[in-house]
């Protein structure tokens, strides 16, 4: 059967100089294709190929360069065609093959990370003994001795009571993640002993902009509390198919659904999403300088939407020259509101959301506005204009709750010897802890939303509790992390019937950055800026949703490479949604805000002690038992 993965020329516009070089450099990636050390020694050798050009003619080969190297590198096949062209790794039908495969190209990126100076500095300093209690300690004394644990698990489970054993072997408890909380056993950060212990992954260390929360799992069973595993929430990506599917929140199924059963609670509720969207937006300076009169706010017509949508890319265009950082300097308690929303990215996307609103408005028709019921709201979706309104409010549900109310399980898993006892099952359960969700809702429940209230004018505040987590595996199969990990919510104080399941959502597209380095990611920032006339390509609070990838997207299109081709990698990954309560769907959207989670509150501490109760009878107490589990426990001593 023929290959029918396309070949993407690669042919950048450069200077002649820096073109005979890439035209060297092309002709070296496809002899050295394969072979890791060769790729890597060509990388090497970049600056010093660079070093020889005229400044100017840097940045364009650079990026270039980059791009090739990261890519072949992380096994795209290289051939000669009138250039460079490249086409995406064949994916093999044996799952496991393909783990392997997918796993050595993420292992090139964080073994490159690793052997940074930075990098190489932070290690040492950790693994540096220094004295604290009375006795000079590290990070190595966080991780538990393996042939010890193997030995204390036999015991435990030859013994009558093997159960209550089991539990004074392994005592998991949850430590928060905060700035300048330091471990009692060794003194350091917790958030320098989070990191350290993520540079043990096969993926690249990397900040997450927007929210975020890191945990650690200790043992208190073992001296120094040794870490069982950490994992970290942090805000969810923007479009997420399968999670969004799962969720109701494509705006077509948001259409189909008020149309099939139209009620007096939706055509409310609808009406009620406009009337509060309306309500959190800063209108004044738009009034003031004529962009809008009172009476099209109450009336509009298309003259005034056009209008709304021209400010909003003159101000865009005035942020792009003068973009600068916008997080508040002061607390959000002292911080001027209104101020901010004044900025031209502010008033940017609130004269777009503006538009859109009154667009909305119109579509739904006064009909429904005056008096909201299952009729009037199945005869506004009955006109094209009506669904179109439909769809413009679904977004903006969803964009009001994905930030608040749900979260992203970025980072989730176990360490050895843990591992080795299903420990990566147990994490991923404490993730949905009370303590947890308590600690979410107690952070972000009362400050001020950045966005919204840039967007407001004022101190806005967003309901942060959560009703479900979603996470994804490295790679398109099912992982052993996820697979089957349901719990009964009776057994963990929760109603009868109900279970907290990770559920199998599907796929990924498979379309990212994650498979070019941070080096090509500079370097693509710096020549999409330098192309467009001095225009910052930013990361500023508010700009948008992905702006690394509308970094890499401008320097690829500067560069004339096929920017959509590159970005899709077809590193799919399997998605995966944790349900907080029995009705996320309605959560989501905000019809049913106030469910009672599957997990009861009252006692967060009580709720993380019976989900390791659970995790011990149905997953330990089990694994323990087979043959050459704790071999494998005992192999693993701490270094």
């Amino acid at each position: 059967m023929p290959d029918e993965r396309p070949w993407r020329p690669l042919r950048p516009t450069l200077p002649p100089g820096a073109a005979a070089r890439w035209t060297a450099l092309c002709e070296a990636i496809v002899g050295a294709q394969g072979d890791a050390a060769a790729l890597a020694r060509l990388r090497e050798a970049l600056p010093e190929a660079l070093g020889a050009l005229p400044e100017a003619d840097r940045p364009a080969l650079r990026a270039a360069a980059l791009v090739a190297l990261d890519l072949s590198q992380q096994g795209w096949e290289a051939r000669l065609e009138a250039g460079l062209s490249l086409r995406s790794p064949a994916h093999d039908t044996d799952p496991q093959v393909e783990k392997a495969r997918t796993r050595a190209r993420l292992v090139v990126q964080r073994d490159r990370q690793l052997q940074e100076p930075a990098t190489q500095a932070f290690l040492r300093r950790m693994e540096a003994r220094a004295p604290h209690g009375g006795a000079w300690r590290s990070v190595r004394d966080l991780t538990r001795d393996g042939a010890a644990l193997a030995a204390r698990l036999r015991e435990a489970i030859g013994a009558p009571d093997a159960a209550e054993r089991l539990a004074e072997v392994i005592q998991p408890r949850l430590e928060l993640v905060e700035e300048s909380r330091r471990c009692a056993h060794t003194g350091l950060l917790l958030r320098d002993i989070w990191r350290y212990f993520r540079h043990t992954w096969s993926t690249p260390y990397r900040s997450v902009p927007g929210r975020g929360m890191a945990w650690l799992v200790r043992d208190a069973a073992a001296p120094n509390e040794p870490i069982i595993g950490l994992f970290a929430l942090v805000s969810p990506p923007a479009q997420i198919s399968a999670r969004d599917r799962w969720l109701g929140w494509e705006p077509d199924a948001v259409v189909a659904r008020l149309r099939h059963a139209p009620t007096d609670a939706l055509a409310r509720w609808l009406v009620g999403e406009l009337a509060r969207a309306r309500a959190e937006l800063f209108v004044q300076d738009l009034v003031e300088d004529g962009v809008i009169s009172p009476s099209a706010l109450r009336a509009p017509d298309e003259e005034a939407i056009t209008r709304l949508r021209a400010e909003a890319l003159r101000a865009r265009a005035v942020h792009g020259r003068f973009a600068r950082p916008t997080t508040p300097d002061a607390a959000p308690d002292e911080t001027d509101w209104e101020a901010r929303a004044r900025a031209p990215l502010f008033r940017a996307k609130r004269a777009l959301l503006l538009a859109a609103l009154l667009e909305a408005a119109r579509g739904l028709g006064p009909g429904l506005l005056r008096a909201p019921s299952a009729a009037t709201l199945a005869e506004a979706l009955s006109r094209p204009e009506g669904a179109r309104a439909a769809r413009i409010l679904a977004r903006r549900a969803k964009a009001d709750r994905m930030g608040a109310q749900l979260a992203e399980l970025g980072v989730c898993g176990a360490l050895p010897p843990y591992s080795a006892l299903l420990g990566g099952k147990l994490v991923a359960m404490l993730a949905a802890s009370p303590e947890v969700q308590a600690a979410y809702t107690a952070r972000y429940g009362g400050a001020a939303s950045l966005i919204a209230s840039s967007m407001a004018g004022r101190a806005v505040t967003r309901d942060a509790r959560l009703f479900a987590i979603t996470t994804s595996s490295l790679y398109g199969r099912a992982t052993a992390q996820y697979a089957r990990l349901s719990a009964p919510a009776e057994a963990l104080g929760g109603p009868a019937g109900a279970r907290l399941t990770y559920r199998d959502l599907g796929l990924t597209l498979g379309y990212g950055t994650a498979h070019l380095s941070e080096e090509a990611a500079e370097a693509l920032t710096r020549l999409a800026e330098q192309r467009a006339g001095g225009q910052r390509v930013s990361s500023l609070l508010g700009e948008g949703v992905s702006p690394k990838l509308r970094k890499l997207r401008g320097g690829l299109e500067a560069l004339g490479f096929p920017a959509d081709a590159l970005l899709l990698h077809g590193g799919h990954r399997r998605v995966y949604g944790l349900a907080l309560v029995a009705r996320p769907q309605h959560a989501a959207l905000g019809l049913e805000p106030d469910q009672e989670p599957l997990i009861p509150q009252d006692d967060p501490r009580a709720g993380t002690e019976r989900i390791v109760a659970w995790w011990r009878a149905r997953w330990l107490a089990g694994r323990v038992g087979r043959s050459g589990v704790l071999e494998r426990v005992g192999g693993n001593l701490s270094r």
